[in-house]
């Protein structure tokens, strides 16, 4: 069935269908940037602190995807997760994670380091308290392992008596060599912290630097809001 799948999204009948998906409106998320308009300069747009849901594309998206990314998507999408710190009773920030693995009862979640850090500086709050939210509607306590501010990266830990769903990251870079002919589409996930939600926008990669400077770290055009950080 797969491979009819495949079959037909090669075919022009299949091609026909999915244009059709993307020129008919209206539809509940922004269109991804053709990367034709992308540019090395920043967006023109300002990332605010409200967190505005609707900014962020629903599932709704893959209606204008290939099925195998549809497929990789929806795979993936049991593995993350929506987190919540706080720094005593304050709210610090909400993002999503990724658990890539699950060892002796431990879950590893990989997400961004704005999730811990105080408000303009890299350091991280004290008295930090992480909420983890699985896609259940569960809601675990989770705790900070490592911290690296110049990558964004954090890992947070999360202790679960039943068996967590992971997807561990590939040491297959041949994907982000922009000299090859292949697809460069990307999807981003994120979820909020509420029972089986899930946010999803499309897009390219992209060949221009991140904001943090380091060669490691790609950029893409999927539109997302604070949320889908992570």
């Amino acid at each position: 069935m797969y491979q009819k799948r495949l079959e037909f999204e090669a075919s022009e009948k299949g091609k026909e269908e999915q244009e059709k998906y993307r020129s008919t409106p209206p539809w509940s998320w922004r269109p991804a940037v053709p990367i034709t308009e992308v540019t090395n300069q920043p967006p023109a747009f300002e990332w605010v602190p409200s967190f505005d849901v609707d900014k962020f594309g629903r599932i709704s998206v893959l209606k204008c995807t290939s099925w195998r990314v549809e497929e990789y998507t929806l795979e993936l999408a049991e593995c993350v997760v929506g987190l919540q710190s706080f720094t005593e009773d304050k709210h610090l920030f909400s993002c999503s994670g990724t658990i890539v693995e699950f060892l002796k009862g431990v879950g590893c979640v990989v997400t961004s380091a704005s999730l811990v850090k105080l408000p303009h500086q890299d350091e991280i709050a004290d008295k930090l308290k992480v909420n983890v939210c699985l896609p259940s509607g569960e809601t675990l306590e989770g705790s900070v392992s490592n911290v690296d501010f110049c990558y964004n990266i954090c890992v947070v830990h999360v202790r679960s008596t039943s068996q967590l769903p992971a997807k561990r990251f590939s040491a297959d870079t041949t994907f982000f060599n922009f000299d090859d002919c292949h697809s460069k589409d990307v999807v981003a996930l994120g979820r909020l912290c509420k029972r089986w939600s899930l946010n999803v926008a499309s897009g390219k990669l992209t060949p221009r630097r991140s904001q943090f400077d380091c060669e490691e770290l790609l950029v893409s055009s999927c539109r997302i809001s604070k949320r889908g950080v992570g």
